[in-house]
Formats: C-alpha cells, structure tokens, sequence
C-alpha cells in the first residue's frame, strides 16, 4: 500500500454526538488503532457518499471481501476461487495491515497469500509483491515433514495473530475466511 499515494477510505465510520465520537470499521468493530494525521480526526472535511452505492470502485482501491465456504478448501482452490473474483490471496506489507486484516477475524485461522518459491528458495507473495513483513510463530516456518509450503494466519479471539507454514493440500476449516485485494 505504500507505493500508492493519495485519498482513501478504508472503511470507518464516525458514530457519536453531544458526547463525543467513537470510531468504527464498516463490520461495526470498534477500532483499536490509529495513526490520525496532525490535527485529525476533525470535521472540517466530511464525505458524506455511501460506499455500498458505488457501482465503480475507484483507482487504485483496495476491496476486501470475506468468503465463506460450505466446504473445506486447500491453498490452491482458495487462491483459484480468487483469482476467478478477479483479486488474489493476500499480501501482507507491514504490521498496520495485519492488524487490520486481524480485526476481521479474531479466533479464526485463513490462508494467506505467501508460499514457498519453488524456483528461487523463500519465501513469496502470490500477487508477485516483494516480502517486506513477515510475523512468524514461535518455531514457524519448520517446514514440518519437508510439506509445509504455504502459510495461514492465525488470529486470537483478542486479535493476535501469527503466521504458521502448512502443507498446501490441507483443508481449511470450513468457517475459515479469505481476504484478497482487488485492484482496479
């Protein structure tokens, strides 16, 4: 996300009134980070457009879109049914997006888009963006058995996660989620 430059909305809402004004993601979480910028929040300037009417996602935007599946998926279906949405398993640039993306799936585990680079060794994202963050779990990645070759992340009920390397062919857990980001 750091090579983009320029206004976006990420997905909060501002709630309040006469006592004060509490902030909320568009999945009705409460927030629990921010990095306002000098003198913000304010409401100097206020976008008042309802995003769910755009038909048209702007340049540049980043959708992230949650799937449910009926039935277990391994990492390669999971990144097929993605890549046939038009977006990718996600990338992961920098400990900010994590804890986003954590904020959507507390006590949950889901495939992510980082596996091992048959070709060159290490480690790569499926998108082709470079690896800048990484957030391994204690002994992780141990390659356990010599399978272990794509990676899920694993978020606590409070929002703690971690990164575990995995066989490709295991399932994931039927409620587990997906998140992809979707250019324009």
């Amino acid at each position: 996300m750091s090579r983009y430059s320029g206004d976006w909305w990420i997905g909060l809402w501002a709630r309040g009134g006469v006592a004060g004004v509490d902030y909320y993601w568009d999945n009705d979480a409460l927030i629990t980070y921010t990095n306002w910028g000098r003198n913000e929040p304010s409401n100097s300037t206020v976008h008042t457009t309802d995003p769910s009417v755009l038909d048209v996602t702007p340049e540049n935007c980043i959708t992230l879109f949650t799937v449910d599946f009926a039935q277990k998926k391994s990492w390669q279906a999971a990144r097929d049914d993605c890549l046939a949405r038009g977006a990718d398993l996600v990338s992961i640039h920098s400990p900010e997006e994590e804890i986003f993306l954590s904020s959507y799936s507390k006590g949950k585990t889901k495939w992510i888009g980082l596996s091992v680079n048959p070709v060159e060794g290490g480690y790569h994202w499926s998108d082709g963006t470079p690896v800048s963050h990484t957030n391994w779990g204690h002994g992780e990645p141990n390659n356990h058995n010599g399978r272990e070759n794509c990676v899920e992340m694993v978020t606590t009920e409070n929002g703690t996660s971690w990164w575990n390397d995995l066989n490709y062919e295991r399932r994931a857990d039927p409620s587990a989620k997906l998140y992809s980001k979707m250019w324009s």
